[in-house]
């Protein structure tokens, strides 16, 4: 019982809003019964564009759990009952996109990183402006076969996408759930996008092999906006490598203590990459445990005494 809100899904969210869309969120995250309440929704919504976006900082997503396949192909369909266009992105999306043209009757797949490829899709569908074929990013079926787009260019500026719409979320579902199995509140942000390096076990659908970072003040800024405005007690950086560089982790533990942002957090990095130098930043920042199974970094002197 360890939920958090699905972040992509979110900055997918509010990137659509600034363009001037009006959009809502369907989060299955904590739903008894997705695919009902998403029948429901639709009826209730009438969009004119579904997109399934997968949660792609997620490690658990990535590995592509069969259910949320499964899911988002019901998901595909009951768009598809309504006369609905429908997108789909993600990790197992970008490596298999026949099987949810196919199968999960999605009418294009939206291939590698997804905002910029979205708001095309959103003007072409909603808006009625621009073709499908000069979109980049896409698979689509047509007369029985499947047909690809140039791959979509990689997004190196992170600070020009908005944050997340965490006014989409409902956040006392999510803090009644920690809060009663775990005895506070943690939420999810990330600092990067992708990891240089090749490790068997990350996905590299959506990212590639490409890193890229937010500035480190606009990330202190955000996590000040958690702590301050949904008062997180905790947060995950679900970056797939945080503190990749020293000069940054330095920047960031700066922003994290000017703006009062601190809150205790969890990351993933190498151990090769923990120099007593970045160990310290990270310390500052109120760190308190990195790695896939957790290093213990020391206890906060000004919290635990």
């Amino acid at each position: 019982m360890q939920p958090y809100p699905p972040l992509q899904t979110l900055i997918a969210a509010a990137m659509l809003r600034d363009q001037g869309y009006s959009v809502v969120l369907h989060d299955v995250t904590l739903s008894e019964s997705p695919e009902l309440e998403f029948r429901a929704a639709i009826e209730k919504h009438q969009p004119r564009l579904v997109a399934v976006i997968e949660d792609n900082f997620n490690f658990l997503t990535k590995m592509c759990l069969t259910r949320n396949r499964e899911l988002a192909f019901r998901m595909g369909a009951a768009a598809r009952d309504a006369g609905i266009p429908a997108v789909v992105n993600g990790s197992d999306s970008s490596d298999r996109p026949n099987a949810y043209l196919n199968d999960g009757g999605f009418d294009m797949a939206l291939v590698g990183e997804v905002e910029t490829t979205l708001g095309q899709v959103a003007k072409l569908i909603v808006r009625g402006e621009g073709t499908r074929e000069e979109i980049r990013g896409l698979a689509y079926a047509e007369a029985g076969r499947i047909f690809r787009t140039g791959a979509a260019l990689p997004i190196t500026d992170l600070d020009r996408l908005p944050d997340a719409a965490w006014d989409l979320v409902d956040m006392d579902a999510y803090r009644k759930a920690w809060t009663k199995a775990h005895g506070y509140f943690s939420l999810n942000l990330v600092s990067s996008r992708g990891c240089p390096y090749r490790c068997n076990w990350c996905a590299k659908p959506v990212f590639g092999s490409s890193y890229h970072f937010r500035s480190p003040d606009r990330v202190a800024q955000e996590m000040f906006r958690l702590k301050r405005d949904y008062r997180a007690d905790h947060i995950w950086f679900a970056d797939d490598i945080f503190a990749l560089s020293p000069q940054w982790t330095r920047a960031f533990a700066e922003s994290v203590e000017r703006r009062d942002a601190a809150v205790e957090f969890k990351m993933q990095s190498r151990c090769d990459l923990m120099t007593r130098d970045t160990v310290g930043a990270l310390r500052r920042a109120d760190a308190r445990r990195c790695g896939w199974r957790g290093i213990r970094l020391a206890e906060n002197p000004r919290r635990d005494g």
